[in-house]
């Protein structure tokens, strides 16, 4: 179970490497968001976005080999996808590019409910 937990950590921080490496190479926004959005006054706010997710990405790569860390990991990681799904339904579930990052959370929830399984409730 051990090593389900931490693959499950890994696959969590592949999917916030892409968005944190903007925050290095703001012009990896583009693909993400769209070119518009990227080059204009938003574009200071998703860079800020990205040191998020370049946090998020760091704490679950270290919650893959540091079981202490794993609980607020998962919230702050939990926070971070479930939250962002919210906003984007309450949004009015945009069309274009941001579509990509609402699938690929959704694809990640279930590792995420894992998780939480396995760290919670099964402990």
């Amino acid at each position: 179970m051990s090593y389900a937990i931490s693959i499950g950590f890994l696959i969590l921080t592949a999917l916030h490497v892409q968005p944190a490496l903007s925050a290095l190479r703001p012009s990896m926004m583009s693909p993400l968001y769209g070119p518009a959005v990227a080059e204009s006054g938003l574009g200071i706010l998703l860079h800020h976005r990205a040191m998020g997710f370049a946090l998020v990405a760091l704490c679950c790569l270290t919650a893959a080999f540091v079981p202490a860390i794993r609980q607020p990991v998962l919230v702050l990681t939990g926070w971070s996808m479930i939250g962002f799904l919210i906003a984007y339904w309450l949004g009015g579930a945009p069309s274009g590019a941001i579509q990509r990052i609402v699938l690929a959370d959704m694809v990640c929830v279930p590792v995420l409910v894992f998780l939480a399984w396995a760290v919670w409730v099964r402990g």
